[in-house]
């Protein structure tokens, strides 16, 4: 009977020192996670004095076992979520995805479901804003710009205009010598040049503009005689500078106007030329005998 009991004992104690065993193992797992396991550890082993062979293990001791217990509860009680707003993003992601949002009931303050989207984020977003603004501002900037284009091309409206003084090159003979500086070599002095031009404008109107626009010295004045502007001089080659009968003319798609420059209204595309006459009174710029 006495041996029975011994053995008895003798049992326990190993089924004791087995789960000890087992405790400081899952404990010594944890060594370097949980401070109050590191503590205890230190402890124990400076105490014990004794160090198992060095190997890739953590070390194991055996603790007493309502410590062991207490610690072994704490190692073996779950791991709490850490809060973060990456897990409440991811959380939003899955409340907004697949068919799971169509069931969700659309609130006084929420919009329906069907107008959200998925998003990479889980970002609702609506049709409205599926689309870049970026890339919808530039769409409609281009269509406006090709609108803009389109109109402005169809609307301008353009005439051609010369000045030429070649016939003073024939009668240098007839010309003022102060003259001679401002005559062209080449009797040029406006090639033929492009001019946008206004509703309303007159033959005038475009001398004076090109006049500006290129430094032209220009000279003319009012003649109610003839309602209309007369042109002196252009350049600084005025009337009578080659002669009694010298001057300057325009003439328009090759034909010259019996009336003054500032009443021959413009509608687009026409060839203006303003030509300088030394003799007949135009006849040698092919004018007809007035």
């Amino acid at each position: 009977m006495k041996k029975k009991t011994i053995a008895n004992i003798v049992m326990v104690a190993a089924i004791a020192l087995i789960a000890a065993a087992c405790v400081i193992f899952a404990l010594s797992s944890r060594r370097g996670e949980d401070p109050l396991v590191d503590a205890y550890l230190s402890e124990h082993e400076s105490s014990a004095g004794t160090e198992l062979p060095e190997d890739s293990s953590p070390k194991k001791v055996i603790l007493k076992k309502d410590r062991a217990t207490e610690i072994a509860e704490r190692v073996t009680e779950p791991d709490e979520t850490v809060y973060s707003p990456e897990t409440e993003e991811k959380s939003v992601a899955e409340t907004f995805s697949g068919d799971v949002l169509t069931d969700l009931p659309a609130t006084e303050n929420a919009p329906a479901a069907d107008t959200f989207r998925e998003t990479e984020r889980g970002i609702p977003q609506t049709e409205a804003n599926s689309a870049p603004p970026a890339a919808t501002e530039r769409a409609e900037t281009e269509k406006v710009t090709e609108a803009g284009t389109e109109t402005a091309e169809e609307e301008l409206v353009t005439c051609t205009v010369t000045i030429r003084c070649d016939t003073i090159l024939s009668n240098m003979a007839d010309l003022d010598r102060a003259k001679e500086p401002y005559v062209p070599q080449s009797g040029c002095i406006l090639s033929a040049t492009e001019v946008e031009i206004d509703e309303g404008d007159t033959v005038f109107d475009v001398l004076r503009r090109v006049s500006e626009e290129f430094g032209i010295q220009l000279e003319y004045n009012w003649t109610p005689i003839y309602d209309s502007y007369y042109v002196e001089g252009i350049a600084h080659l005025y009337e009578f500078d080659c002669g009694e009968e010298s001057g300057w003319m325009y003439r328009v798609d090759g034909s010259f106007a019996n009336y003054g420059c500032s009443s021959y209204k413009l509608t687009g595309g026409e060839y203006i030329e303003w030509v300088y006459t030394c003799r007949g009174l135009g006849a040698d710029v092919g004018a007809p005998a007035w």
